[in-house]
C-alpha cells in the first residue's frame, strides 16, 4: 500500500525532470541566415505567470492539433549566435514557472498523478493478487457509512442511497466494494458517471483510496474506449451502448472460462439515468442469472444528494439497482459535524412604484387566467389542487406541446392568408371548430404560463434585487463566490457590471453556450485561485466539478426544495481551513416568494427530535447553523449581519 503523501515529497525531483522533458520543447520560426524570426520553447500544461516572464520575451497561445492550452515564451529577430544565451535565459523563466505551480494544489496533483501511479503499479506488480485496500485507520468511516452498509446487505445487496454533497458517498461506494471483494473474489465493477469529471475523480479514488493499478480500470467515454477490464468506468451516453454489452459480456466469459464472476454497479448521479434514453442503459441486467450459492444476479449501488420528491413512487431505475434504503440530509451532516457551518440569510427587496403598478395588474391578470384553467380542468373532471395548480399547468404544457405548434402554425397560416384585419375571425371560427378536450386544455395552460411568467419575469429582474445582489457580491469580493441565476441573459448583465469594476479576471462567467475550452478555462482559474466569483445560470447545479466555495448568492433561484438543495451543495463541503460557509437568498415574502428551503429545514429538525437520544444533537445543528434576515431597507453596505458573518468567514 503506498502512502501518496510520501510519495509526492520523495518524487519531486524526478518528476519535475520528467514533467519538464515531456511539456517542455524548442521552437523557432526561421528568418534569414543570421536571424531568427522567432526563437523559443513550446510549452503546456503549465500556467503562466506574467510576472515570471522575463522583459524582452512574449507569451502567446498556439494551435496544436493534439493538445489544448499550449503556449509558447519566445523572443523575436534573434540573432543566431546569441541562441545559447536565449535558451539560458528561458531555462530559468521555465525553473520559475514550475517551481510556482507546484504551490498550487490543483496542479501538484493533476502533475504528479501520471507519474505515482506508473510506481503504484510497480509496488502492486508484486502483490500475488490484486487487492481491494481502503485504509480505515487514518480516517475510519463515519458512522452513517456503517449504517448504510448495514441497510444495504439487509436488503440483499441492491439499494439507493441519497447522501448530501460532501458527506462521503464515494468513500462508501469505495467501502462496499472492498466488502464484496473480500467475500466473493470473483466481481467485476462497473461504474457509471454522467460527466468527465466524475470519471476523473473516480479513476483517482480507485487509484488512490482504493489502491488498484491502473491496469485494472477501464474508461469509456469521453474519446476513451479502453476495453472493458476488472473496473470499468462508463460516461453515460457510452455506456448507453457499451454498459449493456460488458455486462451481457460477464454472462459469456463464465461459460468459456468456467469462471462465476458477479457484477458490482455503481449509478453515481442516478438521477441523471432516469430520462427514457438512458434507462436503456439498464435494461439488459436482469438477464444474468443468479448465483447459485448466494441467490444474487449482481450488486448495485444508486447514489444521490438530491433525488426527485417523486422517486419512490415513479422512480425507474429503482426497478434495476434498488428502492430508497438510507437518506443522509445536510442537517445530519451538520449535526454530525461532517459538513461546513452554514449560515443562511433571507435578503429582500422592494419594487418601485412603476414595478409596483406592473405587479398589481399583472397579479390580477394570472388570477383570471387561473380561474379560466380551473374551469377548464373541472370541466372535464380533472383532479387538482390549488396549490399544485402551477405544477399540474407546467406538466400539460409539456404534454400538449405538439397540440399547440400545430395551432401556431395554423395561426400563421391565417395570418398569411386573411390579413391584419380579418385573419382572427377566421382563426376563431376554425379554432371552434378544430378544438376538444385536448386543445381546450392547452390553450388555458398556455395562457395561464404566459401570465404566470411574466409576473415572474417583473419579480426576477426587479432593479432592487438586481442592485441588492450585486452589493452582496462586493461585499464579499475577497472570497469564493458562486452567483447562482436562472436565465443567461439575465446573469450576462450582472457579470458585465462586475467585471467592469473589477476585472474578467477575477469575476468569470460559466453557462451552456460558452464555448467548452472557455468553461475549462473558467473552471482552472477557480483552482488556481486567480478567479473568486463564478456567475452561473441553472445549468451549473448540477455534473460540474468546481473547486469548493464559501459564498452563495442566489439572484434568481426556483421554489424547488430539490435546485436549492443542490445549490446548498456547492458551498457546504468541509475543507482545510474553511471555518463556515454562507447562503443568501433574495426574495420577498410579500410577493409570494418563500425563503430559502421554507419550512424544510424546520420540519427535518422536528424529525430529528421525535428520535431516541436527538435533543443533543438538535442542538448541535442549532448552533452550526444560523438562519438571518435582512429587510429591503437594510443597507447591504453597512449591515451588522453581513460583517459577523465576513469575519465568521475570514478567521
Amino acid at each position: 500500500m503506498v502512502d501518496l503523501e510520501e510519495a509526492y515529497a520523495k518524487l519531486e525531483n524526478i518528476l519535475l525532470k520528467k514533467y519538464r522533458e515531456e511539456n517542455v520543447s524548442d521552437f523557432s520560426i526561421s528568418g534569414t541566415k543570421r536571424v531568427a524570426r522567432k526563437i523559443g520553447l513550446k510549452i503546456k500544461g503549465i500556467p503562466i505567470n506574467p510576472n515570471s516572464i522575463a522583459e524582452g520575451f512574449m507569451v502567446e497561445e498556439l494551435e496544436d492539433d493534439v493538445d489544448e492550452y499550449v503556449f509558447g515564451i519566445y523572443k523575436e529577430n534573434v540573432l543566431l549566435n546569441n541562441v545559447d544565451r536565449i535558451y539560458e535565459e528561458l531555462e530559468v523563466i521555465v525553473d520559475t514557472l514550475l517551481k510556482e505551480m507546484l504551490l498550487i494544489k490543483e496542479y501538484r496533483k493533476e502533475v504528479y498523478n501520471e507519474y505515482l501511479y506508473k510506481q503504484i503499479d510497480k509496488i502492486n506488480a508484486y502483490a500475488p493478487e490484486m487487492e481491494y485496500k481502503l485504509d480505515l485507520e487514518d480516517e475510519p468511516l463515519y458512522q452513517w457509512q456503517n449504517e448504510a452498509y448495514q441497510k444495504w446487505t439487509e436488503n440483499r445487496y441492491k439499494g439507493t442511497f441519497e447522501v448530501a454533497t460532501g458527506c462521503g458517498k464515494t468513500k462508501f461506494a469505495l467501502y462496499s466494494i472492498h466488502r464484496i471483494k473480500e467475500q466473493y473474489k470473483d466481481i467485476k465493477v462497473k461504474i457509471i458517471v454522467p460527466t468527465k469529471a466524475l470519471m476523473d475523480n473516480w479513476y483517482d479514488s480507485l487509484v488512490q483510496k482504493l489502491h488498484i493499478p491502473t491496469k485494472y480500470i477501464g474508461r469509456r467515454g469521453n474519446n476513451r474506449n479502453e476495453k472493458k477490464r476488472e473496473i470499468t468506468i462508463y460516461i453515460d451516453k457510452t455506456a448507453q451502448g457499451k454498459f449493456s454489452a460488458d455486462f451481457i459480456g460477464t454472462i459469456t466469459d463464465n461459460m468459456v472460462g468456467n469462471t462465476n464472476f458477479l457484477n458490482f454497479i455503481v449509478a453515481d448521479e442516478c438521477h441523471h439515468y432516469e430520462s427514457p434514453q438512458n434507462i436503456k442503459i439498464f435494461d439488459k441486467i436482469d438477464y444474468m442469472p443468479k448465483d447459485q450459492q448466494t441467490g444474487i444476479n449482481y450488486f448495485s449501488i444508486a447514489l444521490s444528494a438530491t433525488l426527485p420528491s417523486d422517486y419512490s413512487k415513479n422512480g425507474k431505475l429503482k426497478k434495476y439497482l434498488g428502492d430508497i434504503i438510507y437518506t443522509y440530509s445536510f442537517i445530519k451532516a451538520l449535526g454530525d459535524g461532517i459538513i461546513s457551518p452554514i449560515n443562511i440569510v433571507d435578503v429582500s427587496y422592494q419594487l418601485s412604484i412603476e414595478e409596483q403598478k406592473r405587479f398589481h395588474m399583472y397579479k390580477k391578470e394570472l388570477a383570471d387566467a387561473e380561474k379560466e384553467l380551473t374551469e377548464t380542468l373541472s370541466k372535464y373532471n380533472i383532479n387538482f389542487s390549488q396549490e399544485g395548480i402551477s405544477s399540474l399547468a407546467y406538466y400539460y404544457l409539456k404534454e400538449f406541446e405538439d397540440i399547440l405548434n400545430y395551432i401556431s402554425e395554423k395561426k400563421v397560416e391565417f395570418e398569411q392568408q386573411y390579413g391584419d384585419k380579418d385573419w382572427k375571425i377566421y382563426f376563431d371560427e376554425w379554432l371552434y371548430e378544430f378544438a376538444g378536450r385536448n386543445e381546450e386544455i392547452a390553450l388555458s395552460v398556455k395562457n395561464y404560463i404566459g401570465k404566470f411568467e411574466r409576473l415572474k419575469r417583473l419579480l426576477l429582474n426587479a432593479e432592487d434585487r438586481k442592485k441588492r445582489c450585486i452589493e452582496l457580491v462586493k461585499r464579499h469580493i475577497d472570497d469564493k463566490v458562486i452567483l447562482f441565476g436562472e436565465y443567461i441573459k439575465d446573469i450576462e448583465e450582472i457579470y458585465l457590471e462586475l467585471a467592469s469594476e473589477f476585472g474578467s479576471e477575477k469575476i468569470k462567467l460559466y453557462h451552456s453556450q460558452l464555448d467548452k475550452a472557455i468553461k475549462e478555462k473558467t473552471i482552472q482559474s477557480l483552482k488556481l485561485d486567480t478567479t473568486k466569483v463564478i456567475c452561473v445560470p441553472t445549468a451549473f447545479d448540477e455534473g460540474v466539478d468546481i473547486p469548493d466555495m464559501s459564498v452563495g448568492v442566489i439572484y434568481q433561484g426556483k421554489r424547488s426544495k430539490r435546485q436549492q438543495v443542490q445549490r446548498l451543495g456547492r458551498i457546504m463541503r468541509k475543507t482545510k481551513g474553511k471555518k463556515s460557509a454562507v447562503m443568501y437568498n433574495l426574495s420577498n415574502q410579500s410577493f409570494g416568494e418563500p425563503k430559502f428551503l421554507d419550512r424544510f429545514i424546520e420540519e427535518q429538525l422536528h424529525l430529528l427530535e421525535t428520535m431516541n437520544d436527538a435533543e443533543e444533537k438538535v442542538e448541535k445543528i442549532r448552533k452550526q447553523l444560523s438562519i438571518e434576515f435582512i429587510n429591503y431597507d437594510e443597507e447591504i453596505e453597512n449591515s451588522n449581519i453581513i460583517n459577523k458573518l465576513i469575519k465568521k468567514i475570514r478567521i
